[in-house]
């Protein structure tokens, strides 16, 4: 075999995967199909949180555990890597415009509580006393998790390359798999690889792979558009969301405004719209009136996972083949922490209780 362990997909959850195993000193080595931050790591807000709308029912817990572990890691990451994240905990405000988005609300925190997660429900009042540049007029009231972050995505995905990049081979896509003696080979626009084990982590290709081998996964994809400005001065307090419109808004450490609102299904990242300029810039310069004269820098297209129950899917598919996804929108928060926990199941076999309900074979 060319190699013991195969990581297809050189984002996040590959890189952070194959970080875990060379800590461990396990032979690995990572095929990237195009360049770093191509796919949806390089792609999104880079927002660190526990709390999701997808924690509830079954694996709620795992999630919020898995995702409390991740910003753990995050404190500490810039220092173990050698490269700077640019993590800001600013905290995270949730704004609830109708009584009625109040109320569910209300009932999401109640499990995020009983899961550990800190918050505190505010007033309309409340949030402009504390953040006099945020408009409340048209909020009915909110919540603040002061443990909520951010990173850049990009300083995570160099954070890994920088530390392994002898290990990754990058602009060779993966374009058919096949089962042989012990192991498997791959058809690359390079030639053949063979490898014992083989960990999937490059999204839709993802599919297409595992779906040659007689695995039919269900997963969908959505592309969210964002947009990130020009760096002002630091005034920004905590990332500000309204889930209805799946909405956000924050600050990064270099001081540009970032931030999303909608989605739509499909999986193109090469097409963006005006559309989306004007609903965003609508509804923020509503909420945070001195942005009015702000200027956009830079717009683009991200995709995310989602899978019929909502929850990732992480695990083996079947003897030496391994897979990570589905991660919805709070897959940057558990980067570390997957990639930790697949390098102890490539190695040792253990399947870590946190990942246990995200087996990709419960469909």
């Amino acid at each position: 075999m060319d190699y013991e362990t195969l990581i297809i997909g050189g984002g996040g959850m590959g890189l952070s995967t194959a970080y875990s195993l060379r800590k461990m000193k396990a032979p690995v080595h990572v095929l990237e199909g195009s360049y770093y931050n191509a796919g949806s790591t390089g792609r999104n807000t880079g927002l660190v949180r526990a709390r999701n709308t997808h924690s509830i029912g079954a694996g709620h817990a795992e999630i919020v555990k898995l995702a409390q572990e991740g910003m753990r890691l995050y404190v500490t990451h810039s220092s173990e890597t050698g490269i700077n994240l640019f993590y800001r905990k600013g905290g995270g405000l949730i704004i609830s415009e109708t009584t009625e988005e109040l109320k569910e609300q209300r009932i999401l925190h109640e499990t995020y509580r009983k899961n550990g997660i800190k918050f505190e429900e505010l007033t309309a009042e409340d949030i402009e006393r504390r953040w006099p540049y945020i408009n409340a007029g048209s909020i009915q009231g909110g919540f603040y998790a002061p443990d909520e972050a951010s990173i850049h995505p990009f300083s995570l995905t160099w954070s890994y390359v920088e530390n392994i990049k002898e290990l990754i081979e990058k602009e060779n896509k993966a374009l058919s798999i096949d089962r042989i003696d012990g192991g498997y080979q791959i058809e690359t626009e390079k030639g053949e690889i063979t490898a014992k084990k083989v960990v999937l982590a490059c999204g839709e290709n993802s599919v297409g792979l595992a779906e040659q081998l007689g695995f039919k996964l269900p997963l969908k994809f959505s592309r969210k558009e964002m947009f990130i400005s020009e760096p002002i001065r630091p005034m920004f307090g905590p990332s500000i969301e309204h889930p209805s419109e799946m909405y956000r808004v924050t600050q990064t450490m270099r001081g540009e405004i970032l931030g999303t609102i909608g989605s739509e299904e499909g999986s193109n990242m090469t097409v963006s719209s005006s559309k989306f300029l004007e609903k965003y810039a609508k509804m923020t310069v509503g909420l945070i009136p001195v942005f009015r004269d702000l200027n956009l820098i830079r717009q683009w297209v991200g995709t995310y996972q989602n899978t019929p129950d909502e929850k990732p899917i992480v695990g083996k598919l079947d003897e030496g083949l391994y897979i990570v996804g589905g991660f919805m929108d709070y897959g940057i928060t558990l980067v570390p922490v997957i990639g930790k926990m697949m390098a102890e199941l490539l190695t040792k076999g253990k399947v870590h209780p946190l990942i246990a309900p995200f087996d990709p074979l419960r469909f």
